[in-house]
């Protein structure tokens, strides 16, 4: 399905202009002008507007010659935010194509969870009731497994769904990785952190509803690299890093970093599942790292 509908295609819209088709192909005016007029069946049907920039063009003649468009696998939440955000975020490739005319492996970039928190709740909520393939790895992910956050029902509904169990990665909340991500946070006392008590409160919800919402969860003892929630469609991505915007403090900065939406199937989406699941499948003795099951796990925690 590409960013034309079947129904806009059979109406008045189905002729676009050069500007319209640059930012559904993500290409400058002048290079889809110039691509076109390349072809005398494409020039030789458009509707000619106020001046060149005016003209309008089919539709199926514009695939003919520049392919479906990249945006064509995209959600509708997915292409409302990018229709929204494209001319402040702009999409950059993240990885080398193997074919360029793939298009980018970003479908474009949120400002911040915290920035732009209506539009990355609605992808949240889209992937885990509607696509397969569920991984999420977080520190505590209490935005995730929390009764008083609304993901919680879109957990049941991808039940409901029948889409099978989701796998989950979390950081062990009394081993390195804690200490270490609770000291930045400015409370080098573990067990007295906010760090703690979110882990716990995580623990203890994912105890109880473990079988009710299909979960596998296991717990590492080193920090990941990002929060991830990855699906065979698409994958969210965001950074974790040290830092702070008043450099009064040294601190975490999620919520506040830049969120990435993964195109799915490109290069860059099947790393993040393969990293996932070399951690989340491996074993110890080859990997190096450790994992424990929500039974060990329950065992170390006040929850």
């Amino acid at each position: 399905m590409s960013l034309v509908s079947e129904h806009e295609r059979n109406s008045e819209s189905e002729m676009l202009t050069i500007n319209e088709i640059a930012q559904m192909y993500r290409r400058s005016p002048s290079s889809v002008r110039y691509l076109l007029k390349a072809h005398p069946d494409i020039v030789n049907r458009y509707e000619r507007g106020a001046g060149p920039r005016g003209d309008r063009y089919p539709v199926d003649s514009i695939e003919k010659v520049l392919g479906p468009s990249p945006d064509q696998n995209l959600t509708d939440t997915q292409r409302r935010i990018f229709s929204n955000q494209i001319k402040r975020f702009p999409t950059t490739p993240a990885l080398p194509r193997r074919n360029r005319d793939e298009g980018s492996d970003l479908i474009v970039t949120l400002k911040s969870r915290r920035g732009q928190f209506a539009d990355y709740l609605d992808l949240l909520k889209e992937m885990i009731e509607t696509q397969p393939g569920l991984r999420i790895r977080a520190i505590t992910a209490t935005d995730f497994f929390s009764a008083h956050h609304s993901v919680d029902v879109a957990f049941f509904k991808r039940v409901q769904n029948g889409l099978g169990e989701t796998r989950v990665l979390l950081l062990h909340p009394k081993e390195r990785g804690a200490c270490i991500r609770s000291a930045a946070e400015g409370n080098a006392d573990l067990e007295k952190s906010q760090l703690y008590r979110d882990a716990t409160s995580t623990v203890a919800f994912i105890r109880d509803n473990t079988e009710r919402l299909k979960l596998n969860v296991k717990w590492t003892v080193d920090i990941p690299y990002s929060m991830l929630v990855w699906t065979e469609v698409s994958a969210l991505v965001e950074t974790y890093d040290y830092g702070s915007f008043d450099r009064q403090s040294s601190r975490c900065i999620g919520r506040d970093a830049p969120v990435l939406v993964v195109r799915g199937n490109t290069d860059y989406h099947r790393l993040l599942k393969e990293g996932f699941d070399y951690i989340f499948d491996g074993e110890e003795r080859v990997t190096h790292l450790k994992t424990f099951p929500l039974k060990e796990v329950a065992k170390v925690v006040k929850s």
